[in-house]
């Protein structure tokens, strides 16, 4: 019993010692005591998902022709391990709708890795690599320093539900010093715009009335030939951002391709062609957020000299200043009714002869009901100078946890070579069903 009872004293003396030792000082840091027991393994978070969703937007003016019949399966899938994680998904559609479009090269099936990079993230140090979306700017759905991806050709409206940009393989990150955050953006090869296809719902005006003269013989138009010199063709980027007295604030350049190319005509001796050619430019902007409660205060300013831009009234490439100027302010009502209002402004040619304004506003209403359930408002975009408008009427109802019902109708209204007016003949109802996984 005298044997216990000292083995108990030293046994709580010494679990006494390495309490105290592990606040005042571990002695025994540099011992070999614990060196049988086995480390700890890092943990490994494995997330899988995604969803299913069939998306109807059947035209208004033309039930034949439907803008969009589509079936979505996407995966998803997330893996971390300590400071490392990867995350990528996959998209497999198919657009019932592209048998019904005008033209030729429309696939009505077609999968692709949507996104697929890795991260390494600390406390001070972030890094990526690979295939991902990554914007900058505070407006919402106008960004003029949102120049990193390019537009999804296929589905270029962004209604505020959905991300109307195509990821592209990058590398970049991101380093805390004190107060300020610097980031940087590097595309070893130039991500631009694709031209779409001749009957495509989106083809702009302006590009089927260059098809309809190449049909009258009037031109030849050569494919476009887009930057693909891996590092000759780079892109890149910078973006430093601080907190100053409640004012989230950020400075930042983009140097790199315009994502729509400029149209020159050439005569050669087998006559005129018509030469789409994408040219670079280089943006600087800047961008301020202030909340205060409910309301939000936020804005945008961009400048970038000499930018490739396709004169509308001689129809020849130029090169002009442009500055872009966003303004915008959104009011939460205790997370039930929401409010937003957007000024914006384009000026091409800014303090020359040949100035060319163009501003607008885009705004949202709406509100929730039914536990949050149920969202139903209006939102849209309006340019003044008789540029077109477009308004969307929307419904979203939650059916539990994995079930959802978005529904609404968009139109378009402004002259036919108007910049909203040209989809006149695109209004639509929609219908979209999305099981999540």
């Amino acid at each position: 019993m005298r044997y216990l009872v000292v083995a108990a004293f030293l046994t709580i003396l010494f679990w006494d010692s390495s309490v105290r030792a592990s606040v005042e000082g571990d002695p025994f840091a540099d011992t070999n005591i614990f060196a049988s027991l086995p480390p700890s393994e890092p943990e490994v978070n494995l997330q899988l998902g995604g969803y299913l969703e069939f998306r109807n937007q059947i035209a208004i003016k033309n039930i034949e022709e439907p803008v969009s019949i589509r079936q979505r399966l996407r995966l998803e899938a997330k893996w971390e391990k300590e400071a490392f994680s990867f995350f990528g998904n996959i998209d497999a559609d198919q657009e019932l709708a592209a048998a019904t479009w005008k033209g030729d090269g429309h696939q009505t099936w077609h999968t692709n890795i949507h996104e697929a990079y890795f991260m390494y993230d600390t406390d001070r140090v972030d890094l990526f690599l690979g295939r991902k979306i990554h914007r900058w700017g505070t407006g919402d759905g106008i960004n003029p320093m949102d120049l990193i991806n390019p537009l999804d050709i296929l589905d270029p409206v962004n209604t505020g539900r959905s991300d109307n940009r195509q990821p592209v393989f990058m590398g970049g990150g991101s380093v805390l010093l004190g107060d300020w955050n610097l980031e940087g953006v590097f595309l070893p090869v130039a991500a631009v715009n694709d031209i779409p296809r001749s009957g495509n719902p989106w083809e702009p005006r302006a590009l089927k009335v260059l098809r309809t003269q190449e049909r009258q013989g009037l031109f030849t138009i050569e494919k476009a030939q887009q930057p693909d010199h891996w590092f000759q063709d780079a892109e890149y980027g910078g973006h430093l951002s601080t907190m100053a007295e409640g004012w989230d604030l950020a400075l930042m350049f983009f140097h790199g391709y315009a994502d729509n190319p400029v149209f020159s005509l050439e005569n050669t001796g087998g006559g005129t062609q018509l030469i789409p050619e994408y040219q670079r430019f280089t943006a600087y902007g800047v961008t301020f957020a202030k909340g205060l409660e409910s309301n939000t205060l936020r804005g945008e300013l961009a400048w970038k000299p000499e930018v490739p831009y396709q004169d509308p009234e001689t129809g020849l490439p130029v090169r002009r200043d442009l500055l872009q100027g966003v303004l915008g302010w959104d009011y939460d009502i205790e997370g039930k009714h929401y409010l937003n209002i957007q000024a914006f402004a384009d000026v091409y040619g800014a303090g020359s002869a040949q100035t060319k304004w163009q501003y607008g506003l885009t705004y949202e209403l709406s509100s929730k009901l039914a536990d949050d359930a149920l969202s139903f408002g209006v939102r849209g975009k309006c340019y003044m100078e008789a540029e077109g408008t477009i308004t969307e009427f929307f419904t979203d109802y939650a059916l539990g946890d994995n079930w959802k019902i978005l529904s609404g109708v968009m139109v378009w209204t402004g002259p036919d070579n108007s910049i909203l007016g040209q989809y006149g003949d695109n209004d639509f109802v929609y219908c979209t069903l999305r099981y999540t996984f």
